[in-house]
């Protein structure tokens, strides 16, 4: 009885439903309804790109929380990094249905919009192109860390994680070797990924005046709002209302501003952090000159 109700039904759906289906049988039962519905759904306004262990969790928390802005279905939705083999059906999935947010919009003065933070963006070598071809008009921020700090955070994290298993001194040395040869078949091969790369790039992903130069062979700078996360940690406020303006979305604050995903450690690593400081110092030097700010990360 039931294989000739499921005959039945399959004889009555359209052929475009039935190759939906097929797919959506690969896929976990709690997404197939944003699957299915993906053509109803819009891709992204916003994109948070970076950098890791610079505030972006918190930030983020603070604007979903704005009535004019609907999450993606997760913070970090990898599409252009980790998940891009899963293709751009997958990517619109994450987010909203459209009548979802004319119903936001119809409610909150005629705006409304959906968005997705993915610290990784801004470092891996191909998200900017891969990016701009599916969404050349997006609005694009990151948040700057003093790479000195963000490197040693990052260590903490992957550490209470369960992914590292060095000290933190040897990590940092072992970080070439590790990631030999992964950058450029990143950027060659668009099915390959390779989590290490995100995972063991203390150095590598403070580098950001040359990620931001990648960056910007596809998006003007008009379009990358570039904040100095130290900042953000001193005045929240301040910044979140940056962003909002930036977005084109109307004044707004929550009622608090609690710091999110921050990770403690008791070491100072003095003489670690002299060393990293000798490392950036000359790229710092390079991303002031090119964004025409004095950061002073230095001191």
């Amino acid at each position: 009885m039931a294989g000739s109700l499921r005959n039945l039904v399959r004889s009555v759906m359209p052929d475009g439903m039935r190759r939906r289906l097929r797919e959506a049988s690969n896929i976990r039962p709690g997404t197939v309804f944003r699957w299915l519905t993906a053509e109803l759904r819009d891709f992204p306004d916003f994109v948070c790109i970076g950098a890791g262990k610079s505030g972006t969790t918190a930030l983020c928390r603070y604007l979903i929380e704005h009535p004019c802005v609907l999450p993606a279905w997760r913070k970090e939705v990898g599409y252009f990094s980790l998940r891009y083999h899963k293709g751009p059906r997958w990517y619109r999935s994450q987010f909203p249905l459209r009548a979802t947010k004319r119903r936001i919009a119809r409610r909150h003065g005629g705006v409304c919009l959906t968005g997705e933070a993915t610290p990784y963006y801004l470092s891996h070598p191909d998200a900017a192109r891969r990016m701009h071809e599916l969404l050349p008009d997006v609005k694009l921020f990151a948040l700057l860390r003093n790479p000195v700090d963000r490197a040693i955070s990052h260590y903490y994290h992957t550490l209470r994680v369960g992914s590292e298993n060095l000290p933190i001194e040897e990590a940092i040395e072992a970080e070439k070797e590790r990631l030999a040869g992964i950058e450029e078949r990143l950027r060659k091969d668009p099915s390959y990924a390779n989590s290490d790369h995100s995972r063991f790039s203390y150095v590598g992903r403070g580098l950001y005046v040359d990620q931001l130069k990648q960056w910007h062979k596809y998006y003007p700078r008009e379009q990358l709002l570039v904040i100095k996360a130290e900042d953000f940690f001193a005045d929240p406020r301040s910044v979140f209302h940056q962003v909002l303006e930036f977005l084109g979305l109307p004044p707004w604050e929550p009622e608090a501003f609690p710091p999110h995903n921050v990770g403690k450690y008791a070491e100072r690593h003095e003489a670690l952090r002299k060393r990293l400081a000798e490392v950036f110092e000359p790229h710092n030097r390079r991303l002031y000159e090119y964004l025409g700010v004095e950061w002073r990360w230095e001191d």
